[in-house]
């Protein structure tokens, strides 16, 4: 959640954004791409030691439920809160981190999310179906943005970080018939540096003509 917002400051609204991992062990770097999550600036032990990380004060907290929220003096701080994820995966069975990711999306940030086999299986159908449709539209004329879509899903981040909204306006891009296939394409990778699920992963798989 961190990471997302941190690409909706900055790729939407053109603010710099410095971020902070807070904890004793130091995420894997090898998890944290494979997530497409942006690298922290910093890694720190304790949330006393981020304002020296980050050399100001801290604008924004993430955190599970369990973790302190803004105290009366720091009400300038907003607290976002993140429901708990269970892994009820089959131990050892392999997926890809974007499926992970698009799950996450998929589930109001404050929810708890169970992973499951199922779930994972479903998710990376939907991945699978997208990559092979922005394959296709890559080859079609380009078009510009459609901005009815791509203004409804930066009115759903604004408000409430709705990514569950703006999932559904991904799928409902993808059937429109209004829409011209290189627009779709156009504004699918536009949107796609905001959610980081590497869409144009499939492109590849394409023959030339």
């Amino acid at each position: 959640m961190a990471d997302l917002i941190g690409r909706v400051l900055e790729d939407v609204h053109a603010v710099q954004v410095l971020t902070a991992w807070v904890g004793a062990e130091v995420p894997d770097p090898a998890v944290v791409a494979d997530l497409m999550i942006r690298r922290p600036a910093d890694v720190v032990d304790s949330p006393a030691a981020v304002e020296d990380a980050l050399v100001g004060p801290v604008a924004l907290t993430v955190g599970g439920a369990a973790d302190p929220a803004p105290t009366d003096r720091d009400v300038h701080r907003l607290h976002v809160t993140v429901g708990d994820v269970r892994d009820d995966r089959t131990p050892g069975k392999v997926a890809d981190p974007a499926t992970l990711r698009l799950m996450l999306l998929a589930t109001r940030h404050e929810q708890a999310v169970t992973l499951t086999d199922e779930g994972v299986e479903a998710a990376d159908r939907m991945l699978r179906r997208w990559r092979g449709a922005i394959a296709a539209w890559s080859r079609c004329p380009s078009a510009p943005l459609a901005r009815s879509y791509t203004d409804a899903v930066h009115r759903a981040l604004d408000t409430g970080l709705d990514f569950p909204r703006a999932i559904a306006l991904l799928r409902s891009l993808e059937s429109d018939p209004e829409v011209r296939d290189g627009a779709k394409f156009e504004t699918v990778v536009h949107l796609d540096r905001t959610l980081g699920l590497d869409l144009v992963r499939g492109m590849s798989a394409v023959p030339p003509s």
